[in-house]
C-alpha cells in the first residue's frame, strides 16, 4: 500500500472534509491535509500525530452534529478515538494554527540545524503509553526554543552575500540575494532567512554601510520576499514589523516598477508591514512613482456603503484575500472595509484600516491594520453599525469585552447611542460592562429589556419596572396570602390601598400612582437612582421568562413588608 493511502485510511467512512470552525464555515480536506502533512512533518510520528488532531476534530463534528444517524462502526470508533480527550481539547488543536506557523519552524531547524527542534517529540510519555501533545503545548515549545537560538546566536550581524539592488542616500542599499534564502540573513536578524521559500523568490535585505577603519560592512535591518512582482513576507529584526525609522527606505523601493504589489503572508503575517504603514505623503510618492501598484488586499472596487470627503465602507467580496489575521472566507461571506483616499497626479487608490467578516447579516471580528486608527474610522464607526443591513455581532464577538477592537475603536458616546438604537449589538456583553459603561440611563435600559425582553423606562429619579392596574393586581403577583389580605384591607380605607413607604424590604423600591386620571388606581414599581446598581448586582434576569416572575424574583432577592394594620 501506498504511503498517501495508508494514510487517507485514517478518514475513512468520514466523508472527505471537516469542518475547521463553524463560524467561518471553512471546510478542511482530508486529501490537501494528508499532502501538507507529507510534505512539512516528514517524520512518520508526526504525521501520526496530526492526522490524528484532524481526524478526532472530524469525529467530534460527527458526533455532535444534530440529526444525523452514526453507523455502529463509526459509533465505536468515536468512543476509541476520543477516549481521554475531551471537547474544548480536541476543538482547540482542530482550530490551532499549527498549519500557518509549523513551516516557519521547520525552516529555522534547518537554517540553524538546531538539533532540538529536530529531535523534539510530538508524544510525551505516560507510563509505557505514549500520549499526543497538544496543537498549542507544541507551538509554544517550539516559540520557546526559537527565543533560545536568537539569545545563542548573537554576535556578527553582519552579511556578505547579494548583490546591489536599489542604492539609497546615505550609501543604505536594498541587496537581492538571488537564490531566495540566506544563511547570513537569518543570522544577523534572527529568523528563517526564509529557508523554506518557494521557487522564483528573491530575498530583499535592507543594508546600512557600517566602516571600521578600512573596511565596509553591511548591517541588515529589514528582510523582504520579492516573487514575480510580489512582496509576501515584510518583517524586521527577529520577524518583528518594520519600525518607522525604514518607511522612507520602503517607500523608495516601492517607487521600483518590477514591484507590481504588495500582499503579504508567511510567518507571522500580522507582523509584516502594511502599505497604510507609512504616512499619506509616502504613499502619495509611492503611488506617483509607480502608479499600477497594487497596495490594497480589498482594492479599489466593493459596494459603498458610507461614504465622507476622505473615507468610505464599502463591502468587499474578496475570496483571496491574503491571511494577514484572518484566514480565506467562504463563499458565503464578504466583508466590510474601512478605506482612506490616497491620491496622486496619476490615481486615487483606496487603502484599507480595518475591516471584518460578514454573514447572514452578522459581523466578525474587527481588525485594525494600524493601532493608531484614524479619527475618521471612530467617528464613522457608530454610522455603519447602524446601517439596517447589519443585524449584531457573530457569537464570539463583546464589543465591551478586554482586547475588543471594536471596543477599542468605539467611543463611551458612540456606544451609548449605539446600545439606544440598537442594543442587538451588545447580547454578548456582560450586564455590569454595559453598567459600567452606561449607568443608569436609556442605553442602559434598551440593552436590559432587549436581552429580556422587558420594557423597563427611564424616569426623572430612576426606572419604572413595572405598571399595575390597581394595588390589589399589584398584592396578588406577591403570591403572599398575608400580604394580599392586608391590601385588601387596607383598600377598604383609602383609594390607593397602598402604604406610602416601600413594600419591600429596601427603602429604593417604591410602588407609586400613576398620575394619568384623577380616579385611576394605576400603579408604578419603580427603582430609584441610589439602590439601581446593587438591583441589577443581585437581580437574577437570566432566570425570568416573563414579567409574571418580576415581583417574585424581587421579594426573593429583598424580602416584602407586610403593610400595618394602622
Amino acid at each position: 500500500m501506498k504511503r498517501k493511502e495508508r494514510y487517507m485510511g485514517m478518514f475513512c467512512g468520514l466523508g472527505s472534509s471537516v469542518l475547521l470552525k463553524e463560524l467561518d464555515h471553512v471546510q478542511l480536506n482530508f486529501e490537501n491535509v494528508v499532502e501538507w502533512a507529507m510534505e512539512h512533518l516528514q517524520k512518520d510520528d508526526r504525521i501520526i500525530w496530526f492526522l490524528s488532531l484532524v481526524q478526532r476534530g472530524a469525529l467530534l463534528r460527527i458526533r455532535n452534529s444534530s440529526g444525523r444517524s452514526i453507523r455502529p462502526k463509526i459509533r465505536r470508533k468515536i468512543e476509541r478515538k476520543l477516549k481521554g480527550f475531551d471537547d474544548d481539547r480536541v476543538l482547540a488543536d482542530l482550530e490551532s494554527d499549527f498549519t500557518m506557523n509549523w513551516p516557519h519552524y521547520q525552516s529555522l531547524a534547518g537554517m540553524y540545524q538546531a538539533t532540538l527542534m529536530k529531535d523534539y517529540s510530538f508524544h510525551f510519555r505516560k507510563g509505557k503509553r505514549l500520549s499526543p501533545k497538544s496543537a498549542g503545548e507544541i507551538l509554544r515549545d517550539f516559540e520557546e526554543m526559537e527565543e533560545r537560538l536568537q539569545k545563542l546566536v548573537g554576535g556578527d550581524r553582519f552579511c556578505t552575500d547579494g548583490k546591489p539592488y536599489l542604492e539609497l542616500e546615505n550609501e543604505w542599499t536594498w541587496f537581492a540575494v538571488d537564490e531566495g534564502q540566506s544563511c547570513q540573513e537569518a543570522q544577523a536578524m534572527r529568523h528563517c532567512g526564509n529557508g523554506g521559500g518557494r521557487h522564483g523568490d528573491i530575498l530583499l535585505s535592507l543594508r546600512e554601510p557600517v566602516r571600521k577603519r578600512d573596511l565596509l560592512f553591511w548591517k541588515p535591518h529589514l528582510t523582504f520576499i520579492l516573487n514575480n512582482g510580489v512582496l509576501g513576507e515584510m518583517k524586521g529584526h527577529a520577524n518583528t514589523r518594520p519600525e518607522k525609522q525604514f518607511f522612507p527606505q520602503i517607500s523608495q523601493l516601492l517607487f521600483r516598477s518590477e514591484i507590481r504589489e504588495v500582499r503579504g503572508g508567511g510567518y507571522l503575517p500580522q507582523n509584516n508591514f502594511a502599505f497604510c504603514d507609512m504616512s499619506i505623503a509616502q504613499q502619495e510618492q509611492s503611488l506617483q512613482a509607480n502608479p499600477d501598484l497594487v497596495v490594497d488586499p480589498f482594492g479599489d472596487d466593493g459596494q459603498v456603503l458610507l461614504e465622507g470627503k476622505i473615507f468610505r465602507w464599502i463591502e468587499s467580496r474578496t475570496p483571496d484575500f491574503p491571511p494577514r489575521f484572518t484566514k480565506r472566507m467562504d463563499s458565503s461571506s464578504s466583508w466590510v472595509v474601512f478605506q482612506m483616499a490616497v491620491r496622486s497626479s496619476k490615481r486615487t487608490a483606496w487603502v484599507s484600516y480595518a475591516w471584518c467578516s460578514l454573514r447572514k447579516g452578522m459581523l466578525g471580528r474587527l481588525f485594525l491594520e494600524r493601532e493608531d486608527f484614524d479619527e475618521a474610522l471612530s467617528s464613522s464607526l457608530v454610522d455603519i453599525l447602524l446601517l439596517p443591513a447589519f443585524k449584531g455581532f457573530s457569537m464570539d464577538q463583546d464589543p465591551l469585552s478586554y482586547g475588543s477592537d471594536w471596543g477599542v475603536t468605539l467611543t463611551r458616546k458612540g456606544c451609548c447611542k449605539i446600545m439606544r438604537r440598537k442594543p442587538v449589538y451588545f447580547r454578548n456583553s456582560s450586564l455590569s460592562a454595559v453598567w459600567s459603561l452606561a449607568g443608569l440611563s436609556r442605553a442602559y435600559l434598551s440593552v436590559l429589556n432587549d436581552r429580556f425582553g422587558f420594557s423597563f423606562r427611564k424616569t426623572e429619579d430612576g426606572i419604572a419596572l413595572r405598571r399595575f392596574d390597581s394595588p390589589l393586581r399589584f398584592a396578588r403577583e406577591t403570591s403572599n396570602g398575608r400580604y394580599i389580605r392586608s391590601i385588601q384591607r387596607l383598600q377598604e380605607k383609602s383609594i390607593s390601598g397602598l402604604p406610602d413607604e416601600s413594600p419591600f424590604e429596601v427603602p429604593w423600591l417604591k410602588v407609586r400612582p400613576v398620575k394619568k386620571q384623577k380616579n385611576s388606581n394605576e400603579l408604578s414599581l419603580v427603582l430609584t437612582a441610589e439602590g439601581s446598581s446593587l438591583f441589577f448586582e443581585i437581580m437574577d434576569f437570566q432566570a425570568l421568562r416573563d414579567f409574571r416572575g418580576l415581583v417574585p424574583e424581587i421579594i426573593y432577592r429583598f424580602g416584602l413588608r407586610t403593610p400595618s394594620r394602622n
